[in-house]
This record gives structure tokens, sequence and C-alpha cells, in this order.
């Protein structure tokens, strides 16, 4: 499941923070991927914070989310170049 950094809310308990679309887009294919091939896969949330630039203001707000407090885990995934 993938929301862009305007959707306030997180849903599940592991999020991934994605550089960009295309970082975002990938994980989702990825994580999909790995749904179907694990079973008891827990769910995880790919979310878009932007470019590099935006990560540090992403972060400053991200708490205000409805569900925050639920997160347990929080990845940062960049794309390489």
């Amino acid at each position: 499941m993938s929301e862009r950094k305007n959707k306030k809310e997180f849903t599940v308990p592991n999020i991934i923070l994605c550089e960009g679309a295309d970082a975002t887009y990938f994980m989702i294919k990825y994580l999909e991927y790995l749904r179907k091939k694990e079973d008891g896969f827990e769910p995880f949330m790919a979310v878009d914070f932007g470019g590099n630039d935006e990560l540090k203001n992403f972060l400053s707000y991200i708490k205000g989310y409805s569900g925050f407090n639920k997160v347990a885990s929080v990845l940062i995934y960049v794309m390489p170049n």
C-alpha cells in the first residue's frame, strides 16, 4: 500500500519513507512480491516524502499524521544512483 505525503494517515505499524515517486513505486511492488512469498508478512506502508531536501521538513510534521501513535518502526529508503 502506498500513501502520498499529502495523505495524513498511517494505517499500519511499519512505515517506509521513500525518496520520491520512483522509490515509492519500487517499494510498493517489492512489498507486494514479499507478501506473496511470505506467509505472515507484516504489513508495511510506503510513503513518498519527496526529495532529500524535503526529508527534514517531512519529519517535523509526521507526528501530526493520524495513527502515528501506533507506528512501531520507520525505515527511510533512498534509491541508489
